[in-house]
Order: C-alpha cells, then sequence, then structure tokens
C-alpha cells in the first residue's frame, strides 16, 4: 500500500478492478452514492458494506454528509465504480447524496464539500492533478490530469449511462475549495512595482499635502489665525481660542471646574 489519504476509516472491498500504478491516473472521478445524505462512520460503514455484500461495486473513498471519510480501495487499486476505462483510469470519490440535489441543497453541506475537496486535494498533490474542471475530450484523452465527474466519463467513454453527481453540482464551488486546500485562501491582489512607485512619487505627495491643510486649517479655527505656535484667537470671540471661549462660558454659567484663563 503507497502513503496515502488517510480516511477517517478503512473498510477495504475485494470489488474492485486490480492493481494499478497511482502515478499514472489520469482523473479524479466525482459520483453521488444514489442515497440520502447521511452522516457518520456507522453510516459510512453501512453504505461500504452493502457495496461489498451486493457485489454491485465500489469507491475509493465515500464521504458522508458531515464530512466524516471512508476508504474501500487503496490508491493503488482500481474501484468498481464506472466500468472498465474510467475505473482504471480515475480516483473515484463519492457523496451520499442524490444526482437530483438542487445547487442550493449542495451548497448547504458545506462540510461534506470540503470534506471532499480535502480528499481531491491530497490526489492532486501526491499524484500531479489540477484542481480544474476537465472537458471531455480531455477525459477522453487521457493526457491531462484533473477532476471530471460520472457524467463526463460515460460521454467520454460510452461505457455506462450514468450522469451523477448531476447537472446542479457546484463544480466552480468544489474545485475552489480543492485549491483553496492546495495553496490557502486566495489574498487580495498584490500591488506591482510599478504601481507602488507611481502611488509614492504622485499620490503620496498629493495625498500629505491635503492631510497637512486640511490640519492647519482645523488648528486655525481652535486657535485662531497664526503661525505655528501662535494661538491669537478669534476677535468675535474677544481674542479667545475656542477652547479659552468656551471655558470663559463655562465659569460664567457656574459649570464647576471652568475658569477663564488669566
Amino acid at each position: 500500500m503507497p502513503p496515502q489519504f488517510k480516511a477517517d476509516i478503512t473498510r477495504l472491498t475485494d470489488v474492485d478492478s486490480g492493481w494499478r500504478d497511482p502515478h499514472k491516473v489520469p482523473q479524479i472521478v466525482l459520483h453521488t452514492y444514489e442515497c440520502p445524505r447521511e452522516s457518520g462512520t456507522q453510516a459510512l460503514i453501512n453504505r461500504a458494506d452493502w457495496q461489498q455484500k451486493s457485489r454491485t461495486g465500489s469507491y475509493t473513498i465515500l464521504v458522508a454528509a458531515d464530512g466524516k471519510t471512508l476508504r474501500a480501495n487503496d490508491d493503488d487499486y482500481s474501484p468498481a465504480a464506472a466500468l472498465y476505462t474510467s475505473n482504471i483510469n480515475g480516483f473515484h470519490l463519492s457523496f451520499l447524496a442524490y444526482a437530483a440535489s438542487s445547487r442550493a441543497e449542495w451548497l448547504k453541506y458545506d462540510a461534506q464539500l470540503r470534506a471532499g475537496a480535502r480528499v481531491v486535494a491530497d490526489w492532486c498533490r501526491r499524484y500531479g492533478h489540477a484542481p480544474r474542471h476537465l472537458s471531455v475530450a480531455e477525459v477522453r484523452g487521457r493526457r491531462a490530469k484533473g477532476i471530471c465527474t460520472h457524467a463526463d466519463v460515460s460521454a467520454a467513454y460510452r461505457e455506462s449511462d450514468h450522469t451523477d453527481p448531476g447537472k446542479n453540482f457546484p463544480m466552480d464551488v468544489f474545485t475552489a475549495m480543492v485549491a483553496e486546500e492546495l495553496h490557502g485562501k486566495p489574498q487580495g491582489e498584490q500591488m506591482s512595482d510599478k504601481a507602488f512607485d507611481l502611488m509614492v512619487n504622485n499620490d503620496m505627495p498629493g495625498a500629505l499635502n491635503t492631510t497637512k491643510h486640511a490640519a492647519l486649517e482645523a488648528r486655525e479655527q481652535l486657535a485662531g489665525p497664526g503661525g505655528p505656535g501662535q494661538f491669537p484667537g478669534w476677535p468675535q470671540l474677544g481674542n479667545r481660542t475656542v477652547v479659552d471661549a468656551l471655558a470663559a462660558i463655562g465659569e460664567k454659567l457656574g459649570v464647576d471646574g471652568f475658569r477663564e484663563k488669566e
């Protein structure tokens, strides 16, 4: 068994399509199990065990509604998920969900999507897949490494007619989550050196000059017209500054602590 993503629970099946070199697997294929959105490891065990007993198929990893994960096949074994060509050429991840789910319902289960994104990001990091949605032509060509759906492999290989995880699966949101797992949350655009130089040489002096004038005007309103360090006051306030005039009014009104400047 090669180093691989560690799921919350491992329950390996013998319903598989044989050994393969995981480094040569070009596709990460998304599915729905076609069941209610169930949570917890026991739900995953029940779903994996049913596939084992019925021998109807298997996936590489299952993802529950609450984000719990179960590994049913090691990465170096092809699951029995989408008929032979896709089985040997894909890591197959299945959400406990229905393909008929609306986009709004998918987005409501953020923990499930993010758990799936963590698994997919591990495959991307480990085996060199791009966190993007492959076209059907790219799936058919089997050269580009990336993400696709059961619907895509059905269209590409014509070995299956399944269309999960459905037309409303939020692939745009999901691939962004995968990229975030790989690279961290995107930061705001970084300012280029040229833009920074323009700001320093052109914008900043003007901004500083505006700020300087605003400060001078505020000082003048408080202390009266005069140079730095001078507080001549205003004639209409009896040559008092605003603060001195306020103190004189307070003293006249008998406000405790107010006193006119001597």
